[in-house]
């Protein structure tokens, strides 16, 4: 019973945000993809700017490996 109560717990804390394939049609977005292999298994953590705000290019163009890395 603990582990149900906590999967709702859980379940209401987390905000779901669904994004249809027109809602990002013709819309700019930037995309940080962090790859690492897990166990033998190959993993990514997708971070992107879809929803906050359309990727200015002034900021998108200072990201770089190094820095990305960094602050991951």
């Amino acid at each position: 019973m603990f582990g149900a109560r906590r999967l709702v717990l859980l379940a209401a804390a987390t905000i779901i945000a669904i994004t249809t394939a027109i809602d990002v049609k013709n819309k700019r977005y930037c995309q940080v993809l962090f790859v690492r292999n897990l166990n033998g298994s190959t993993v990514a953590d997708v971070y992107n700017t879809f929803g906050l705000n359309d990727c200015p290019a002034p900021i998108w163009s200072t990201i770089t490996p190094a820095n990305a890395k960094d602050n991951s």
